[in-house]
């Protein structure tokens, strides 16, 4: 998601856009982040070393330069495909 993101609020918003509960506290060290799902929230640093909030903002403002000087493209990612089915999930082979 870092990648589809050109600010880090954006980033924020795209978590929570994905049904994550992101929480935003200024007073708080770490931010933290609840899966769908899931019962308790965990924080970012605690995926490696790479998801601290200043390297999560640099690798963006990264991206960002990357993009500006025609290097990279603009990432477009595929539509999502919604299939509709008619009757009941038993009969569904």
């Amino acid at each position: 998601m870092i990648r589809d993101s050109f600010t880090f609020p954006e980033f924020l918003n795209l978590l929570e856009k994905k049904g994550y509960a992101v929480s935003r506290n200024p007073n708080r060290k770490y931010l933290t982040v609840r899966p769908p799902g899931a019962k308790r929230n965990f924080r970012l640093d605690r995926l490696g070393e790479e998801y601290t909030v200043e390297d999560i903002k640099r690798r963006i403002r990264e991206q960002q330069r990357a993009i500006l000087e025609g290097c990279v493209s603009v990432y477009h990612p595929l539509p999502v495909r919604c299939y509709r089915f008619y009757g009941s999930w038993k009969t569904v082979r």
